[in-house]
C-alpha cells in the first residue's frame, strides 16, 4: 500500500515559484522547487506518495509567513514543513536579528507540534549592499538550526552573486534552473529524513 507523505512548503515568492508560477494564479509548474523535489522524492521512494502544498505568497515578510503558519488547520497532517522566508525583510532593511527571531519562532512552533521544520537559506541577491545581510542571516540560520538547514545559497551563488543561469535577471528571483538547484539540495535533506 502506498503511503502518503504531505509536506508544507511555506514562504514568499521563492516558495511560490515567481515569476513563472503562482499557486493562486497558475503558470509554469516547472518554475517551482516543489515540482522538482516531488519528482526526485518519487524516484527515491516509490512506495510513498508525496503531496507538496505550495503556500508561497509573493511579497510576504517573515512575520506574514509566521502569522499564516500559526493558523494552518491540522498542522499535524504534514510529515514536515519547509520554511523559506526573509528575503523581502532584507530588501526592506529590516534588522537581521529581528528576521532571525521570527524564523526561530516559526521553527519552534512547528517543533512544539511535533512537526519537523526545515529552513531554507536566503539565496544571493544581486542588489547593491544586500549580500552582506543575506550572509549574516544565513549564518544565524546555520549556527542555530544545524541539521534542519537546507542550504541553497551555495548552489545558487557565484562569487556571492546569483548565478546568471539560476536567475531571471532581476537579481532576486529564480529561473527554472534555479528552482531545480533548490530542489536538489532540499532532496538531500529529505532523503535522510524519510529514510
Amino acid at each position: 500500500m502506498v503511503q502518503l507523505r504531505k509536506i508544507l512548503c511555506i514562504g514568499n515568492s521563492h516558495t511560490a515559484g515567481f515569476p513563472q508560477f503562482d499557486p493562486h494564479f497558475g503558470g509554469n509548474l516547472k518554475s517551482t522547487y516543489e515540482f522538482w523535489l516531488e519528482v526526485d522524492l518519487l524516484k527515491r521512494f516509490p512506495d510513498f506518495s508525496f503531496e507538496l502544498d505550495n503556500e508561497g505568497i509573493c511579497g510576504e515578510f517573515s512575520s506574514d509567513i509566521l502569522r499564516r503558519l500559526l493558523i494552518i488547520p491540522n498542522l499535524n497532517q504534514y510529515s514536515c514543513v519547509l520554511l523559506w522566508g526573509g528575503a523581502n525583510d532584507i530588501g526592506m532593511g529590516r534588522k537581521i536579528e529581528d528576521i532571525w527571531q521570527t524564523i526561530e519562532q516559526a521553527f519552534h512552533y512547528c517543533n512544539s507540534n511535533q512537526i519537523p521544520c526545515f529552513v531554507l537559506t536566503i539565496p544571493p541577491m544581486n542588489i547593491g549592499g544586500l549580500g552582506k545581510h543575506v550572509r549574516n542571516l544565513n549564518q544565524l540560520i546555520h549556527s542555530n538550526l544545524d541539521s534542519y538547514v537546507i542550504d541553497v545559497y551555495p548552489s545558487l551563488s557565484e562569487e556571492g552573486r546569483l548565478k546568471p543561469r539560476c536567475g531571471v535577471g532581476d537579481g532576486v528571483h529564480l529561473s527554472v534552473q534555479g528552482y531545480k538547484n533548490v530542489a536538489k539540495v532540499a532532496f538531500l535533506s529529505l532523503v535522510e529524513f524519510f529514510t
